[in-house]
């Protein structure tokens, strides 16, 4: 059997959602793509092992082991199916490196950010900071997700790692942000917000990205940190943690919580939020990142 019938069988059959079956042939496709379409019979340890040291050379050790326990996985299967008789994957370091602990950024930080960025990518960025999206979020965002008809602009945002789909509404200048998209840009209302390399689901490229900004802008954090810095200053004016956890779409830890967050409290607490952020208001408070679950 050859390596790309072997992955098209194999996802066929091992199932999953559509998100996830894409990012498992996403990162099964870079094998394939390195080694050729030979036969899996083929395939020895010493090459693969020729593919770690090309992978680990591009990307971070932690997306390295994502793929590595992929292709794990994938092998397994085809000893368990006979159609190899050895896993020749068994040498590859699918170790994770545990996470940097989650950080705020100051507001000279968020400027060299901004600074640094293209409009598309800051429209991303803010995505982020005003409103508090995941990265998997960003990217799943479609045309009809943005509503420019309401009061000041809603997002959108479907039920991804939260527990159900949730409306946020903009800041000013994340608003201003994404009336700066062109027809042209925008599309048909199914299409993805953004296309990262041709696919509108390819984390890696987000990450990427997100490297590269930080090198040109000297600043030194994660995606995941613009989020942190969102609940963060979300806290420091809004007292109200069933308010926060609705902006956030995390759970509600107890029954106490429980409870309708209109639309307007919404808007009242981004409202507040931006008028800190412009008076310096944040930059002299000690910030926070709140829990949600």
């Amino acid at each position: 059997m050859k390596l790309s019938r072997a992955i098209d069988v194999y996802l066929t059959l091992s199932g999953g959602a559509a998100e996830t079956v894409r990012a498992r042939r996403y990162n099964l496709a870079r094998l394939a793509a390195f080694l050729g379409d030979i036969k899996v019979a083929q395939i020895t340890p010493e090459r693969l092992e020729s593919f770690q040291a090309f992978e680990r050379a591009r990307v971070s050790q932690n997306t390295w082991a994502t793929r590595a326990r992929q292709i794990h996985a994938l092998f397994k299967w085809l000893v368990r199916e006979n159609y190899i008789l050895r896993d020749p994957s068994r040498s590859l370091d699918a170790r994770r490196i545990p996470s940097a602990r989650p950080r705020i950024l100051t507001a000279p930080e968020e400027r060299r950010l901004l600074a640094a960025a293209s409009h598309r990518t800051r429209l991303r960025l803010l995505l982020a900071l005003d409103a508090g999206l995941r990265r998997g979020e960003v990217i799943r965002l479609r045309v009809r997700d943005i509503s420019l008809s309401h009061q000041g602009g809603l997002i959108k945002v479907d039920a991804f790692r939260a527990p159900r789909a949730r409306r946020i509404p903009m800041t000013g200048r994340l608003l201003a942000e994404t009336l700066l998209l062109k027809p042209h840009d925008i599309g048909f209302r199914e299409a993805p917000l953004f296309h990262f390399g041709g696919d509108d689901l390819s984390i890696l490229s987000s990450g990427d990205f997100m490297g590269d900004l930080c090198r040109r802008a000297g600043v030194r954090c994660r995606f995941h940190d613009l989020r942190h810095t969102f609940a963060a200053r979300l806290a420091a004016v809004e007292p109200n943690s069933r308010v926060i956890r609705a902006l956030l779409g995390g759970r509600l830890r107890a029954k106490t919580e429980r409870g309708r967050v209109s639309l307007a409290m919404m808007r009242d607490a981004i409202r507040r939020l931006e008028a800190a952020r412009r008076s310096g208001a944040l930059a002299r408070s000690k910030l926070s990142i709140p829990t949600t679950k």
